[in-house]
C-alpha cells in the first residue's frame, strides 16, 4: 500500500519527511477506515485506505478550505471526506449486530 502511494504521488526517496507523512497518515486512515467499516483485514480495505490518505495529503496545506473569495473574504471548509470516498466507505461497510 505504502509503494503505490508514494508512486502516485510521485515522492522521490530523498524526501524523508513526506514519506515519514504518508506512513502516520496510512496507520491514521487504516485505523479510521476499521472503525467506519468494522472490517478488522486491513488488506480487504486497501482501495479505501488508499483514497483516504491521498485525500487527506492533497489537503493538507489547505487546512481544510474547500474555496476562497478575495473580494469578499469569505471561506468555505471541508467537512470530511469527498463524496468519492464516502461511497467507498458506504460499499465496504459491515453492520455491527449488537
Amino acid at each position: 500500500m505504502y509503494d503505490k502511494i508514494v508512486q502516485i504521488l510521485g515522492i522521490s526517496e530523498e524526501d524523508t519527511q513526506a514519506q515519514d507523512l504518508i506512513e502516520t497518515l496510512i496507520d491514521l486512515c487504516s485505523d479510521e477506515a476499521k472503525s467506519f467499516t468494522h472490517e478488522k483485514d486491513t488488506s480487504k480495505l486497501e482501495e479505501l485506505i488508499i483514497a483516504m490518505v491521498l485525500e487527506r495529503y492533497n489537503t493538507l496545506d489547505y487546512a481544510g478550505i474547500s474555496s476562497t473569495s478575495y473580494s469578499g473574504v469569505s471561506q468555505s471548509f471541508r467537512d470530511g471526506y469527498s463524496e468519492q470516498v464516502k461511497a467507498l466507505i458506504r460499499a465496504k461497510r459491515h453492520l455491527k449486530l449488537v
